[in-house]
């Protein structure tokens, strides 16, 4: 074979090199590790609780095969999943581009700003302690003067106040009838039974006590002579039944759950929602499929929260530029999200400088 067929072959090899190069350039076949392009790692331990060293060998490796059919089943995201022994695995999430994380910080930055005027219902609920004529005004400083933000905290005011008096009233007629126990029992009356016969003599609301039905069924009861009565005896058993009643009457009503201070009050509290929006609450209206709905119910948030009406306009300007970068998976905590709708993992191990679960050399 003479020199100039080998420079040929030589000239023919470079040309095929330089030929694939350009058609699949190594840079979008051979993609960097998140050592060099950057990333998240998230390193998660299993629960192995009632299993064990047989049943752990390869759990890691079963765990990470159930994940990713859930998370990732058409390995699109370009996730890398690594086994570390029989009970660890790791998860690697490559970073995404520099614009869309732009984006993305831009967006989360404006949502962070719109749910910072939240008001902190421990806030509220100090100031109904405070007194009735004081609260107007801390209100008025809490929403402005929003009519229907204001009916809400007032509204919560009302049933608060009504619940602490009936409370106050109950924990008082309770009181009383603690006092009212060891005299009772001292004059020889057993207390379990007196309230056993008065239930059966007025039914167990007591909604009203007959005197003189009470003063006949007492003697009867107690078999007190009308001729030379007790009345020590009779007196202290007809005021501990009256007592009783009406706390008996004042606990069924705190109780009603339909009607009762407690149920209203709950209801009212409840309500302190309408003062906020969540990030939850906001995002799943942004990400409705219906853009006519949508717009009415951003619209409709705009009018119950005027004072933040500007800052939902960005939002929703920063969602719009963001939308076309959205992935799942864009972001670790999305992953994060997603692993726990999977409702495997039970808790998750975050290495720490200093901590044992990976060396410090490794932690970025």
């Amino acid at each position: 074979m003479n020199k100039t067929l080998y420079m040929k072959m030589a000239f023919i090899a470079v040309l095929t090199i330089v030929a694939v190069w350009a058609v699949v350039p190594p840079s979008k076949t051979l993609k960097p590790g998140i050592d060099l392009a950057g990333g998240t790692s998230l390193i998660y331990e299993i629960d192995t609780t009632g299993k064990n060293l047989t049943e752990q060998k390869g759990l890691s490796e079963q765990m990470i095969t159930i994940l990713r059919r859930r998370v990732d089943p058409t390995n699109i995201q370009n996730l890398v999943w690594r086994p570390q022994g029989d009970t660890r695995f790791e998860i690697q999430m490559p970073l995404t581009s520099e614009e869309a994380r732009t984006k993305r910080e831009n967006y989360d930055n404006i949502l962070n700003e719109l749910t910072s005027g939240n008001i902190n219902p421990a806030v509220v609920m100090k100031l109904m302690k405070k007194p009735a004529e004081q609260q107007p005004d801390e209100f008025k400083k809490l929403v402005g003067d929003d009519p229907n933000k204001l009916a809400i905290l007032n509204n919560l005011a009302s049933a608060y106040n009504k619940y602490q008096q009936m409370r106050t009233q109950s924990d008082s007629l309770n009181e009383k009838l603690d006092e009212l126990t060891k005299k009772v029992q001292d004059v020889n009356v057993n207390i379990p039974e007196l309230k056993e016969k008065a239930y059966t003599w007025f039914g167990p609301d007591f909604n009203n006590i007959d005197q003189q039905k009470l003063k006949e069924q007492l003697n009867t009861y107690l078999k007190i002579d009308v001729n030379s009565p007790d009345t020590k005896k009779f007196d202290l058993a007809a005021e501990y039944v009256k007592t009783y009643a009406q706390w008996a009457q004042i606990s069924n009503q705190l109780i009603s759950q339909d009607t009762g201070p407690v149920a209203e009050y709950n209801n009212a509290r409840m309500k302190l929602d309408k003062l906020n929006l969540t990030k939850e609450q906001l995002v799943n209206i942004l990400n409705m499929q219906n853009s006519i709905s949508r717009n009415k119910t951003i619209e409709e948030l705009k009018k119950e929260f005027p004072d933040r009406k500007e800052k939902i306009n960005e939002l929703l300007n920063a969602y719009e530029e963001y939308k076309p970068f959205q992935g799942r998976l864009d972001d670790p905590e999305d992953l994060k999200r997603m692993l726990h709708g999977a409702g495997i993992l039970e808790f998750r191990i975050l290495p720490t400088l200093g901590g044992p679960d990976l060396d410090s050399s490794k932690i970025n």
